[in-house]
C-alpha cells in the first residue's frame, strides 16, 4: 500500500499540511468546547480521537449512521426534485449535501446519486471559489457557508466509501476556500460543523492512505 499512498500524496491538491489542519482543528476545538454542546461536538471530539488528537472514545461509522426518519426525510427530497438534477446551469437545490450524503449512506449503489455527485464535482472543479453559490432558493451567506460545508462533508465521505480520490481531493479544496470564511461566521454550531468537515477529510484521507 505504500505506492498507493504516495500516489494519493503526489494526487491531491492541498496547500494546508496534515500539520496546519491539525494545529487550526486543535486550537479551535480547545476554544469551543467548553461553551458548545450536543451530537456534533461529539462526533468532533470522536473523530479527533479517531486521528489520534485527543483522547475520548472514537466514533464507529455505525455511530455516525443515519436514522429511519434521516432517511425518509432524504428520500421525499429526492423525491420532490422529480430526478431532476441537484444543479444546473450553476444553480444549486438547497440540502444537496446533506441529503445526498445521507442517501450515498443508505444504498451506495444508487446511480442517481452518483450521477449528482459527480456533477456537484464538476462544478466545484470548474467554478473554483464561486462555486455553490447561486441557489434556487434565496439563502443568506451563513446559509451558504453551511451548505458548502455539507458538501465538503459528503465529498470526503463518498471518497471514502468508494475509493473515489477526485472527491477528497475536491474536499481539500472547498474546505480551504471556506477557511477564509470561517472567522466571519457567527454561531457555534455552524463553527463546529466546518471543523468537522476538516476533521472528516483528514479521516478520508488518513483511511484511502491506509
Amino acid at each position: 500500500m505504500k505506492n498507493f499512498s504516495n500516489f494519493l500524496l503526489g494526487f491531491v491538491d492541498r496547500h494546508l499540511t496534515p500539520s496546519d489542519v491539525r494545529e487550526f482543528l486543535l486550537k479551535e476545538y480547545e476554544v469551543l468546547r467548553d461553551s458548545a454542546a450536543g451530537g456534533e461536538l461529539a462526533a468532533l471530539t470522536s473523530f479527533l480521537a479517531r486521528l489520534g488528537w485527543v483522547e475520548s472514545e472514537s466514533v464507529t461509522e455505525e455511530d455516525l449512521s443515519y436514522s429511519e426518519s434521516d432517511i425518509n426525510d432524504a428520500i421525499n427530497w429526492m423525491e420532490r426534485l422529480e430526478s431532476d438534477n441537484v444543479i444546473k446551469g450553476g444553480v444549486a437545490v438547497v440540502g444537496a449535501g446533506m441529503n445526498l450524503d445521507i442517501l450515498d449512506a443508505f444504498d451506495s449503489d444508487m446511480e442517481w446519486v452518483r450521477v449528482q455527485a459527480q456533477r456537484l464535482l464538476q462544478h466545484v472543479e470548474s467554478r473554483r471559489l464561486k462555486s455553490l453559490t447561486n441557489f434556487k432558493t434565496e439563502i443568506n451567506a451563513q446559509q451558504i457557508f453551511a451548505e458548502r460545508t455539507a458538501l465538503s462533508v459528503f465529498f470526503s465521505r463518498y471518497a471514502r466509501r468508494h475509493g473515489d480520490l477526485r472527491f477528497i481531493n475536491t474536499a481539500f479544496k472547498l474546505n480551504e476556500w471556506l477557511l477564509v470564511d470561517y472567522r466571519r461566521i457567527q454561531g457555534q454550531d455552524l463553527k463546529i460543523r466546518f471543523l468537522l468537515a476538516l476533521a472528516e477529510q483528514e479521516n478520508s484521507a488518513k483511511e484511502l492512505q491506509a
